[in-house]
């Protein structure tokens, strides 16, 4: 699993550049405790050699663990992560849309989007229909034969 999470978020990191990106799933990494970390994201402790791909991902991609809400063990297996700080709001969710499983709480968040917006770039072209072809082709016409041998 974890060597599987590691080249798959290094393949999203390769495609997405440093743009937003959220992860969500069931990770099941139940040695690692994730604690608070003042006001950001949890910090995992207790990483053993099994779960350190997955660690090391989180920092290459530079995600954060952003799930707060343990299972029936005290244990968080669901993992909310994203690199940038678009979730809030993260709960336990009241009115699952499947049973909740005691292991995985059923959980629920805000993402803030932004409405992006988009720089239209000046497009230039050249408009051949209002050419003037009887200038051109009298400049054309102007040229000598011996200057165009010359070029080709």
């Amino acid at each position: 699993m974890s060597n599987i999470f590691a080249t798959s978020s290094s393949n999203l990191v390769d495609r997405l550049g440093r743009s937003n990106a959220l992860v969500c799933g069931d990770f099941n990494c139940t040695t690692i405790d994730w604690n608070p970390s003042g006001f950001g994201p949890y910090k995992p402790n207790n990483v053993s050699a099994k779960y350190s791909n997955i660690i090391g991902s989180l920092s290459f991609c530079q995600f954060s663990q952003l799930n707060y809400e343990p299972n029936s063990n005290d244990r968080i297996l669901d993992l909310i992560l994203c690199n940038e700080n678009i979730v809030t709001e993260i709960t336990h969710c009241s009115a699952p849309l499947v049973r909740e499983d005691a292991n995985h709480t059923a959980l629920e968040f805000v993402i803030n989007i932004e409405a992006m917006k988009y720089i239209r770039e000046n497009i230039r072209f050249r408009n051949f229909k209002r050419a003037d072809y009887t200038i051109i082709n009298s400049q054309l016409n102007s040229v000598p034969v011996v200057v165009v041998l010359m070029i080709i």
